[in-house]
């Protein structure tokens, strides 16, 4: 099993076996999608996505104001 390619951990994405850091990076990105409204590594295509994750830096974080909008 492979995993969802955004939220796929850097070990992951080298091809490596997946561990419990592999969740919680998994988590952090969960995290990070629900604070800002984007997600922290995107590219133009799965391999661009994959070239990010393993070797780049997330885009900074910048909080949506939707994000965090009252419940209806």
């Amino acid at each position: 099993f492979f995993g969802t390619l955004h939220f796929l951990a850097p070990e992951q994405a080298r091809g490596a076996t997946a561990d419990t850091r592999s969740d919680l990076f998994a988590v952090g990105v969960v995290f990070y999608h629900m604070a800002s409204g984007h997600l922290p590594f995107n590219g133009e295509g799965p391999l661009n996505v994959l070239d990010k994750i393993r070797d780049g830096e997330p885009e900074p974080l910048m909080p949506s104001a939707s994000a965090f909008s009252p419940a209806r």
